[in-house]
């Protein structure tokens, strides 16, 4: 008996046509870093997996738990303009961030080397205690296009931080597989360099 249950444990699977086996896929691209990954993730080994990315079809046959992967060739995933207006010691400053897809959440912080001011921003923003980064509070689901009006001091170098968070990843990217119930995160990171 003792035999019959080990061997019933070793081929049990608790996922099937009715219930199939979660699986994660977090992408990030980070421009910053440099580093560009896809890591797959479930309860159980991952199995046979069908990976899309950037237009090419990859299969994956594992008995891991984890999976990590580099990515290459991957664009970029919004597009930024900037213009700029000087009028005294300020410079306003406006960016039209359009991402690529529908990002549920999109990030901007602002930082400089040494402390300064942010006189003016048309979305509410968070100073951090050292005054040399402010982080714009955009909240959930923002536009297709979205504007940001900045004003701050002329003169000045600043670094303009982005990041574009998906729950559903844009056209291009994707997971699948036989029996598996894949739930995909796709996090964009970039940075932009500013002179006033």
């Amino acid at each position: 008996i003792l035999a019959g249950l080990f061997g019933f444990f070793l081929i049990y699977s608790p996922y099937g046509s009715g219930r199939p086996q979660p699986v994660t896929a977090q992408y990030r691209l980070d421009r910053i870093q440099g580093e560009d990954s896809l890591e797959l993730a479930s309860p159980a080994p991952l199995g046979r997996l069908y990976l899309q990315e950037a237009g090419v079809m990859t299969e994956v046959d594992t008995r891991a738990r984890l999976l990590r992967r580099p990515l290459a060739g991957i664009g970029a995933l919004a597009a930024v303009a900037v213009s700029e207006l000087g009028f005294l010691d300020r410079k306003n400053v406006n960016l039209t961030v359009r991402p690529w897809g529908d990002p549920v959440r999109l990030r901007l912080k602002v930082s400089a080397q040494e402390e300064f001011v942010l006189y003016d921003a048309n979305f509410h923003y968070q100073r951090e205690p050292d005054g040399r980064q402010y982080t714009l509070l955009i909240g959930a689901n923002p536009p297709l296009q979205l504007d940001v009006q900045l004003t701050l001091p002329q003169a000045r170098r600043f670094t303009l931080e982005l990041e574009l968070e998906y729950r559903q990843p844009p056209a291009g990217f994707d997971v699948s597989g036989p029996g598996k119930a894949v739930r995909p995160r796709l996090t964009y990171r970039t940075r932009l360099e500013l002179e006033t």
